[in-house]
């Protein structure tokens, strides 16, 4: 498995999520009234920020779910030795070669990853990854 496959398989696990809690995005009203999932009795939605909505019911069982999802990425990338081809993976996305700026690829990984070994990684991989540019 390569890192780009580990995503899309988390991507996969989250979005089986997001199923299952009946969580749904809205930006105004009228997506809001069209998108909405069914409440039970006495149930209201809560607001995650960034347009995402959940019953309130599914609250808790959509943050077990990100845990238990993200642990599964964590051993993932540690029994498969991962590390450093998902730091490679995230600078690509993130188009960190052609901005000069690990940041962003750094805001992905989280805090597991150090700005010295991706800084690492960086350097390693520079020549390469902008001998077409």
């Amino acid at each position: 498995m390569q890192a780009y496959e580990l995503k899309q398989l988390k991507e996969q696990k989250v979005s089986a999520l997001i199923s299952k809690c009946r969580m749904f995005f809205a930006f105004s009203n009228a997506q809001f009234d069209e998108n909405k999932t069914p409440l039970e009795p006495d149930e209201k939605y809560v607001n995650l920020g960034a347009g995402a909505f959940i019953p309130k019911n599914s609250l808790q069982p959509w943050k077990d779910g990100l845990v238990e999802i993200n642990q599964w990425e964590k051993d993932q990338v540690k029994d498969r030795k991962l590390r450093a081809d998902l730091i490679l993976y995230e600078l690509h996305n993130h188009e960190c070669f052609y901005t000069g700026d690990v940041s962003a690829a750094m805001s992905a990984l989280g805090p597991d990853f150090t700005t010295e070994e991706v800084t690492e990684i960086y350097r390693k991989n520079f020549k390469t990854a902008t001998a077409d540019l």
